[in-house]
């Protein structure tokens, strides 16, 4: 995801972090989460609209590098064994394996 983390939201637990120009519109997230993820809506990410952990498990879903997270606990993120944890850029691993959550 490069240095740059794109759009960042916030519900106090979590923060999700979507990046446009690595989207490639599988339809993942809003199929998975329509409640969090809905493209109808400015912004069309509202993180007050599941539990952090439904947010969670919908980004792990995420086959390209547009959607990671980061717990806004610093010693969660040291315990979190997610792949989609944001640490700051992307490989491609996620699509390059068929990352399925």
């Amino acid at each position: 995801m490069s240095e740059n983390k794109g759009r960042s939201y916030t519900n106090g637990e979590i923060t999700v972090y979507w990046n446009p120009r690595e989207c490639i519109h599988s339809t993942l997230c809003f199929r998975s989460l329509r409640s969090v993820f809905d493209p109808m809506k400015r912004p069309w990410i509202n993180p007050e609209g599941a539990s952090s952990n439904q947010i969670k498990e919908t980004i792990e879903k995420c086959l390209s590098c547009a959607l990671f997270f980061s717990w806004n606990d610093s010693k969660r993120n040291e315990s979190e064994t997610s792949p989609k944890l944001y640490k700051g850029e992307c490989d491609g691993t996620h699509a390059k394996m068929g990352f399925k959550g």
